[in-house]
């Protein structure tokens, strides 16, 4: 059980059952009485797909708080806290984690909907999918994403593929359904380590400099990280009884069975002893290698009861994990076995939603994930809502032993605990939204000044204040957002105190109404605080206390457009770049990009 091929004959075994019990529902179903469908059961819904809108075409890319080392495709993280980024358990930090959610649609007529992104320094993002019905109770899906760029420094470059696809089936009544879902990523990032001289950057005596000229830390390295999950959904409701007001209750048992290959390799032909702190493998050649791969599954039994507009939604499951973990000196096998439920209840204006799930034994043996989440609408236009989490993750494998070319570590941590209680009030006919959020993060895991994992005993803690409102007079459009953040305790996050981003746009209609029209500008503006260092080697952000960012706006100028089906932008960011000085970075070393200018274009085939 050391190789994927053994575990991909496990999975081809488990599906083989699968396949089985499924046949076996089908009959059953054939023979069984129709009864009425249930609409009153919003899980599992199909995604939506928007082809009027133009206000965010033009953002393309990740949120105007993301911060980059460099070009599009390359790491960064947000200035905006948010548990989830860290709350979440991962086997490799390093390779990182991805949620697969699967893309799932139900349309009447065959879908394709075409992009294409062309930016400065041979930035190229293309996207494709495709979906279609085969009749009202089956469709299939596929799309593929393509981001590359040359990068404004040298050995910058990015060349990232995202394959997708889904297929799912239900029967005539809805009794029994069925999906399956294939993922594939591949991420191919070259890692210079950041220009070598900040002075030569900050100081741009000639402000037509050629970045290619500028010298930076690392000329060889690169890395490639491929994620594979292969996946399949069903559900069969054994037992239902609706009347013609859909009022009745229904019993379903759900599976999903997931296979799964991540691995993530950093090379570097050249060592740069300058750089480099050590050397514990090879002097000529790095190689660093980390993989993991396995099988995990999900058995579930749901009841759902509907009276009118009101519902009861009650679930509960067993989940099971196996994955082999493999880097230089390391070759383990890792399983855990969890317990959970689900609760919905929804009435008139109230809804509540509390998720439960327990680890039983193997790795994560005592980890919890409990969730609540509370609703009320105070009127027809607004809404307030509260969301309370409490966590116990276990830390990823890579945390506790590493051992790479030149960085290795062994240590001995302790779960981490995340608490987070939020509240919101939100109104989507005065488009309002303010919100508040309270986090604490006990014993938190953190990469210290030297690149390598720490453990603190203590909290940290981080506090948020969020508020964002639309304005709109006749044609022209105000969307100021703010962002207030308190970091108490350990600060180990570091970021700013004050966020803020200004949309000033114009939107108007011109030809007949023939073309939408959406003109206007973005500024972003936080203020100072501690960059981080971004370490290649590990793909990881560390603690640094040599430089601060920020205290420096950022502007982009746009024009979205609509005609018919086609939708275009033409947008160029950071149009102030040196008009305040060069002080801009994603990390330390890692300035933030210059001027450009870019393109798209979306085109929707609907037939």
């Amino acid at each position: 059980m050391t190789t994927f091929f053994y575990i991909f004959t496990l999975i081809s075994r488990y599906l083989k059952i699968i396949l089985s019990i499924l046949f076996l529902f089908l009959l059953f179903d054939f023979f069984s009485q129709s009864s009425s469908s249930l609409s009153c059961y919003v899980g599992g819904g199909v995604e939506e797909i928007d082809t009027t809108s133009i206000d965010q075409i033009h953002r393309y890319n990740q949120g105007l708080d993301f911060l980059s080392i460099g070009n599009i495709g390359l790491p960064g993280y947000s200035l905006l806290f948010d548990i989830q980024e860290y709350a979440n358990f991962s086997p490799s930090l390093i390779i990182g984690s991805k949620k697969y959610v699967s893309k799932q649609f139900d349309v009447k007529k065959p879908y394709t909907e075409l992009n294409y992104i062309l930016g400065s320094k041979e930035e190229q993002v293309l996207k494709v999918l495709h979906t279609q019905n085969i009749s009202q109770l089956a469709n299939f899906s596929f799309g593929f994403d393509k981001v590359k760029s040359k990068g404004f420094y040298n050995n910058q470059a990015s060349s990232n593929n995202h394959l997708y696809a889904n297929a799912w089936f239900k029967t005539k009544n809805e009794r029994y359904k069925v999906s399956l879902n294939i993922d594939h990523e591949r991420i191919f990032n070259e890692h210079n380590g950041g220009v070598l001289y900040d002075s030569l950057f900050e100081q741009d005596l000639l402000l037509n400099r050629n970045r290619e000229l500028m010298d930076v830390n690392l000329s060889f390295a690169s890395s490639t990280i491929n994620r594979t999950n292969l996946q399949i959904e069903q559900q069969f409701q054994f037992s239902q009884s609706f009347d013609s007001l859909n009022n009745g209750f229904s019993h379903i048992i759900y599976t999903k069975a997931s296979g799964y290959k991540n691995d993530r390799v950093f090379k570097d032909s050249l060592l740069n002893m300058n750089y480099y702190s050590e050397i514990l493998i090879d002097s000529v050649i790095t190689n660093d290698i980390i993989k993991y791969e396995g099988v995990s599954g999900i058995a579930g039994y749901q009841f759902i009861k509907c009276k009118g507009q009101d519902n009861l939604h009650f679930s509960t499951f067993v989940k099971w994990q196996g994955l082999n973990y493999e880097q230089h000196v390391i070759d383990t096998l890792v399983t855990s076995f969890s317990v959970g439920t689900n609760f919905q209840f929804k009435r008139k204006k109230f809804r509540f939603q509390l998720d439960g799930n327990y680890y039983l034994n193997g790795y994560r043996k005592k980890d919890i994930d409990i969730k609540g989440v509370l609703t009320y609408d105070l009127t027809q236009d607004w809404t307030i809502s509260g969301i309370g989490t409490y966590q116990t993750i276990s830390p990823s494998l890579d945390l506790r032993s590493y051992y790479g070319n030149n960085i290795s570590w062994e240590n001995i941590f302790s779960p981490n605990d995340y608490l987070s209680v939020s509240g919101s009030l939100t109104s989507e006919k005065h488009n309002v939204d303010l919100s508040v959020a309270y986090n604490d993060v006990f014993n938190p895991i953190y990469f210290n000044f030297i690149g390598e994992p720490q453990q603190i005993d203590g909290v940290s803690q981080l506090i948020q204040l969020s508020a964002q409102k639309e304005f709109n007079l006749k044609k022209w459009s105000l969307i100021p957002k703010m962002v207030y953040q308190y970091s108490g305790g350990y600060n180990i996050y570091r970021l700013p105190d004050y966020y803020a981003d200004l949309t000033i746009a114009f939107k108007t209609k011109m030809y007949k109404n023939n073309l939408s029209v959406f003109v206007g500008a973005d500024l972003v503006y936080y203020t100072p605080t501690d960059m981080m260092s971004f370490n290649p080697m590990i793909n990881q952000y560390n603690l640094d206390d040599t430089k601060i960012s920020g205290n420096y706006p950022f502007v982009d100028v746009f024009l979205n457009a609509r005609i018919k089906t086609v939708r275009f932008f033409l947008k160029a960011t950071h149009v102030n770049s040196g008009l305040f000085g060069f002080n801009y970075y994603g990390a330390y070393n890692y300035p933030l990009k210059d001027r450009t200018i870019q393109f798209g274009l979306t085109w929707i085939f609907i037939n």
